[in-house]
C-alpha cells in the first residue's frame, strides 16, 4: 500500500474511533469509578475504537514513513476533522450547518495546498 492509502486508513479509523468513543459515552451510566470503568470496558463500543485507534496509528505510522510529518500530520488531522463533521451529522443527529460547511470548504482548500507540497 502507498503511503497516501495509509494515511486514508489512518482518517477513517480516526473518524470510527471518534464516532465509536461517542457512542460508548452516550451509552454510558451516571457510575464513576472502577463501576464506570468496568461499564465501558465491557462495551462493544469501546473494544471498537480501541482496534480503530490502533489501526489509526499503524496507518499514521506507516505514512510518515514516506511521506513529510508536516504533510501527514496535516491532512490526517484535517480530513478527520471533516469526515468526523459529517459523520457526526449523518450518525448522531448533530447539525451541519451551513457555518461548518464553510469551515469544511476552507479545510478542503488547505488539505490541497498542503499535499501540493509533497511529492509523493
Amino acid at each position: 500500500m502507498s503511503a497516501w492509502g495509509f494515511i486514508a486508513a489512518a482518517v477513517l479509523a480516526n473518524i470510527a474511533t471518534n464516532v465509536m468513543l461517542k457512542k460508548l459515552m452516550a451509552g454510558a451510566s451516571n457510575a464513576s469509578g472502577i463501576p464506570l470503568v468496568i461499564e465501558l470496558v465491557t462495551s462493544w463500543w469501546f473494544w471498537g475504537a480501541a482496534i480503530s485507534g490502533v489501526v489509526l496509528v499503524g496507518g499514521y505510522l506507516l505514512a510518515i514513513r514516506t511521506l513529510d510529518l508536516s504533510v501527514s500530520y496535516s491532512i490526517v488531522t484535517a480530513s478527520a476533522l471533516i469526515g468526523i463533521s459529517i459523520a457526526s451529522a449523518l450518525l448522531l443527529g448533530e447539525s451541519l450547518t451551513l457555518v461548518k460547511l464553510a469551515g469544511i470548504a476552507l479545510i478542503i482548500a488547505g488539505i490541497y495546498l498542503i499535499s501540493m507540497t509533497q511529492g509523493a
